[in-house]
């Protein structure tokens, strides 16, 4: 799914309820596309990620709302 970060949220929400796996991808502003400036960094289990680099697509399963 793709969207605001609120409506993202509730679609994992609805997918860990219904037992379906969900892949988000994220929408930041990504100043230089490298992952340098850290613009676009989000929280997962694993660490502080940028969107540019590692992402933008993410599994419910990472992210920390």
């Amino acid at each position: 799914s793709c969207g605001p970060q609120a409506m993202l949220k509730a679609l994992c929400e609805i997918g860990l309820k219904n037992g379906i796996d969900t892949q988000l991808s994220l929408e930041e502003h990504m100043a230089c596309g490298l992952g340098a400036c850290l613009g676009c960094v989000v929280l997962t289990k694993s660490g502080h990620k940028t969107v540019c680099k590692d992402g933008p697509v993410f599994t419910e399963g990472e992210l920390i709302w």
